[in-house]
């Protein structure tokens, strides 16, 4: 049965052109001498690799004794051969993160005594020296869902009653909207929120929750009627 090959467009569709392989330089006609400064082919070079399959009776598309980097990584991924840069240029590479991690250690150091002076200045504030990224999202929690009615004050005075199952979310969303200072907070099941912030404005009568039309009451999930004799019901 005769082999069959999958064509150089579809698979560089498929996986794309390695990132070692200048762009310019993919579909490129170039000698072999150049191209072994490029790929290496399953453990040798590309040279070595275009031998190979001459060898076979299977020789890599050329033009004048020119291969294209493109032509050879087909046949490499259509025979699962690993492509990757030659070894000098993987060691040229390591050389290079090396380099700027040296740049990065000499960096920091210089750095160091401006990082001691803030650690110093941390402890007199605080007794601690500044803590790292991981330490505080290590140490962090998330926020809690707290249900309840809320107040938000102004002045000593409270301005609006509300109610919410995330009591901190929803106190954010009225900061560009209401004006007050601070807040405080009463918790309460879920079911009971509706009579309890109902007893809260009745009761307070604060001026951001407004006045009902025709009535001297606020707005209010319950009617004061509807509060007297109220029963809670059992969970």
């Amino acid at each position: 049965m005769q082999e069959q090959y999958v064509s150089t467009s579809q698979l560089c569709e498929r996986y794309g052109r390695p990132d070692f392989i200048p762009r310019e330089v993919f579909r490129q006609w170039i000698g072999k001498s150049r191209m072994n400064k490029l790929i290496e082919v399953d453990g040798v070079t590309a040279a070595g690799y275009i031998y190979r399959w001459e060898n076979k009776g299977k020789p890599i598309k050329s033009r004048q004794n020119l291969y294209r980097p493109i032509d050879i990584i087909a046949r490499a991924r259509a025979k699962n051969h690993i492509v990757r840069p030659p070894k000098v240029e993987r060691v040229r590479n390591t050389l290079a993160s090396l380099e700027a991690r040296y740049a990065e250690l000499e960096a920091a150091t210089t750095n160091m005594p401006h990082q001691i002076n803030m650690h110093q200045l941390s402890s007199s504030l605080t007794d601690r020296r500044l803590l790292t990224a991981k330490e505080i999202v290590k140490n962090s929690g998330k926020t809690p869902h707290l249900t309840g009615v809320y107040f938000l004050i102004k002045d000593e005075n409270v301005v609006y009653v509300g109610q919410s199952v995330n009591i901190i979310s929803r106190v954010a969303a009225h900061v560009k909207q209401k004006d007050f200072d601070r807040f405080a907070f009463v918790p309460c099941d879920a079911q009971d929120l509706d009579v309890l912030e109902s007893l809260y404005i009745h009761f307070l009568q604060p001026e951001l929750n407004g006045l009902l039309n025709g009535d001297n009451g606020h707005h209010a999930p319950l009617s004061l009627p509807a509060l007297i004799g109220y029963k809670r019901k059992s969970a």
